[in-house]
Order: structure tokens, then sequence, then C-alpha cells
């Protein structure tokens, strides 16, 4: 899928369930890209941040939050014509697990089944993926209560659907654990989708990913 550098479109968002809220993690340093913020820079001319988030809304999502901090402004900057919602993590070089207590506290607030979080930094997260998850994670009985990933080669990747009984949990992690903790205590609550490629374990973090990513996408 291409996209136009910073074009207003119209965007096909499916709508399949206003419940299920989506947050994308972009508050991290980048400090193994070096000087540069990894989600400003530009694959076809657009930044990585601005299709990551561009995937998540074509893939159904209406309710969209980006956490951000480390240049805040200059993330929120390539994102502002689209429609998503931005929260401001102070406390961001605490660790990945602040960010995702602000995502959570505030779907918590409101009537959301679930939210779907996603990194920043995995532009090659299709609208095709996205709309997978929401679909077989939907398609439970106990939606609420159910943990919804993505599985290539035997291997989990992201983004992943929590359910809102892990709400409560989710907010109460610390430093860069991510979630591995309730993983292992919630074994039987995981719903796995298995899925067609590695795009759901691509994630740039250092130049030589970078220049992969180009050639791929070439």
């Amino acid at each position: 899928m291409k996209f136009d550098p910073y074009a207003s479109s119209e965007f096909v968002t499916s709508g399949i369930n206003a419940t299920v809220g989506g947050m994308i993690l972009a508050a991290g340093q980048s400090q193994r890209m070096g000087v540069q913020n990894k989600l400003l820079l530009e694959i076809d001319g657009v930044p990585i941040i601005r299709q990551t988030a561009q995937a998540l809304l074509d893939g159904g999502l209406n309710d969209l939050v980006i956490v951000t901090g480390h240049e805040h402004t200059q993330v929120a900057d390539v994102l502002t014509d689209i429609p998503v919602t931005f929260i401001q993590n102070d406390d961001y070089q605490s660790g990945q697990a602040s960010s995702v207590a602000c995502g959570v506290r505030h779907y918590q607030a409101g009537s959301h089944s679930a939210v779907l979080i996603a990194l920043g930094d995995m532009p090659l997260i299709k609208p095709d993926l996205i709309k997978a998850l929401l679909g077989d994670h939907l398609g439970l009985t106990d939606a609420p209560d159910r943990i919804t990933l993505p599985v290539y080669d035997g291997r989990r990747g992201n983004p992943v659907i929590w359910g809102r009984m892990f709400f409560d949990g989710l907010m109460s992690l610390t430093g860069d654990s991510g979630g591995h903790t309730i993983f292992a205590e919630s074994k039987n609550a995981i719903n796995s989708l298995n899925w067609s490629d590695n795009s759901i374990h691509f994630d740039v973090d250092t130049p030589a990913n970078l220049l992969q990513l180009r050639w791929f996408e070439s």
C-alpha cells in the first residue's frame, strides 16, 4: 500500500465496533536510532507514525489515541489533519508502561469493552490485519475477558487487543515490562490469530532496520 505525502484523504473506516478503542504508543526517545526520532523518519515521503496511524484508521478503528512524550509537538504536527486524539505523557522517560497507563486510563473512563494497543514504529502493519484482529476479537462471546493477538511462525506479535478486564492490570505495569507478565498469568484468556507474514514482528528501532524497511518498500 502506497501513501501520498501529507495528502488529505477520506478515511475508509468500517467502524466495526466503536467500543474498541485504539492506542498508538509514540512517546519514546528513539535512542537506538541515534539523533533522529524514528517516528518522524519517512518512507515514500510519509512519516512512520503517520503510516501506522493511517493503517489503524483504515482497519476500522474510529477512536484512536496517540500517546506522545518525547518531541510531542513534532509528532503531533505530522498528524494534525487526521482524526486522532493526543494524550501527552509527561512521565515518558520512566518507560513504556507509563504511556500504556495514560491511554488505558482514557478508555477506562468511557464504555469501551477493549483497547487495541499498537507500537508507533511498525509501519508494515496494514489495515487487513487490524480488520482481522477486530473481527476475531468481537466474535468471542466473552470478548471483554480476552486478549487477542496475532501469531506468525509460532511467535506472538503486535498489535494486541486487551479486553476491559485487563485495564487495571495494564495500568499497574511499570518500566518497560510490557504485557508479558499479564500474558503469563492469563494464558487461558489469550485468543491467537494466525497471521501470514512477519509484519507483526518488524519494528524500526535502528538505522539497519530503516534500511531494511526502505529496501522492502522500494
